[in-house]
């Protein structure tokens, strides 16, 4: 009976391969392999900046190591975990408050709806109290503390392991046709692919080439970082758009959008870069300046505290809304006037700092000694 079980699971298998095998094939090249050198670029960056290697023999090396910047580097990689601890967290722990009220084992108070699914576990709450999408989030972030501990575990406390391994993981659901590990760890990448975005990539670039620019000194490996960091945010920021957005065909919504999330990555990523390269240390007035007034206007705009936190850190490299949802009717509205808004905070805040330092620099340059090593 084990043998019959064992083939039919096999020719199973086989025969989902050979129908969804494009796919397959896309999530292993592109996504899986994909975050495999992103990541290797990152800590190749990093070991170069401590000095430790030189990948290309030919390529100019920094001549004394880096210790600050080099920490710095491998402190961002690892910054998304925080993040995915705290929300995990908060979902967890509020999930759990909720079904006090639901009649529990004694012996096993967590084992809530045990027996069931995670689509029967939602289908299920939904029907008897109202579900509604944070509600839904709550119980997949449960499912996921209990169901695969380890991975979470790795996603908080060693980021690019754990985004690897979750990539494995729907990899595998997929080549299994395992809907309910399908939907669970598609729910978990979109929120890895935004917290790698916005808290990785964007500060990675930043400092990139804030480092460029004061060594005079580039290398292959921090040009690869600075492509993928550039990439990885503005894709990120169309596929969070997506997930509102009606689309009927993605690749063409992806080829006219893309240009426009790049464009808006270039234009705040080299405000804050140039606004950190001049002030310094000074540059965390303007950043927090920011921060406070897109996560003031995100909150009168209807959005919830917890997104428009989110929302306000995402703005700091790329014109971001992602998939929030205002709480008034009008939530488009409010969608468009923040996009529309927080990139004039950005103007008005950032790019009159530096049209000021460009007026100083060009009339007295002479006066302004704390940047006479710049000039």
């Amino acid at each position: 009976d084990r043998i019959i079980e064992h083939k039919i699971k096999k020719n199973y298998v086989w025969e989902n391969f050979k129908t969804n095998w494009k796919q397959i094939l896309r999530l292993i090249f592109f996504r899986l392999i994909g975050s495999c050198l992103d990541f290797s670029v990152d800590s190749l960056t990093g070991l170069e900046l401590f000095n430790v290697v030189n990948i290309l023999p030919f390529s100019e090396s920094f001549s004394e190591p880096h210790v600050i910047w080099g920490s710095l580097t491998f402190t961002f990689m690892l910054l998304p975990g925080l993040m995915v601890g705290i929300q995990g967290l908060w979902a967890f722990c509020s999930y759990q408050k909720k079904t006090q009220r639901v009649p529990m084992d004694e012996e096993s108070p967590l084992d809530v709806f045990s027996h069931m699914s995670t689509k029967e576990r939602i289908s299920e709450y939904g029907e008897n109290r109202g579900m509604s999408e944070l509600m839904e989030q709550k119980i997949t972030y449960s499912e996921l503390w209990r169901e695969y501990p380890l991975t979470v575990l790795l996603c908080i406390f060693c980021f690019p392991v754990g985004v690897v391994l979750v990539r494995f993981w729907h990899t595998f659901a997929v080549i299994t046709n395992n809907e309910n590990m399908i939907k669970q760890f598609e729910f978990v990448i979109t929120r890895l692919r935004g917290f790698e975005a916005f808290f990785e990539s964007g500060p990675q670039l930043t400092l990139q080439i804030f480092i460029i620019f004061y060594t005079k000194t580039w290398t292959e490996p921090q040009i690869a970082s600075i492509c993928f960091a550039l990439f990885t945010l503005s894709r990120a920021a169309v596929l969070s758009d997506m997930l509102v957005a009606k689309v009927k065909d993605t690749k063409i919504y992806m080829a006219s959008v893309f240009p426009l999330y790049f464009s808006s990555v270039v234009f705040k990523v080299g405000s804050l870069a140039l606004t950190m390269i001049y002030l310094r240390y000074y540059a965390i007035i303007p950043m927090v300046l920011s921060l406070g007034m897109n996560c003031g206007l995100a909150y009168k705009l209807k959005f919830c505290l917890r997104d428009s936190m989110e929302m306000a850190f995402c703005n700091m490299t790329v014109v971001y809304v992602g998939p929030s949802e205002a709480k008034e009717r009008s939530s488009g509205g409010s969608r468009f006037k923040f996009m529309m808004f927080s990139t004039l905070i950005s103007i008005g805040i950032f790019d009159i700092i530096l049209i000021i330092l460009a007026v100083i620099f060009n009339t007295n340059s002479a006066q302004l000694k704390f940047w006479k090593d710049i000039l």
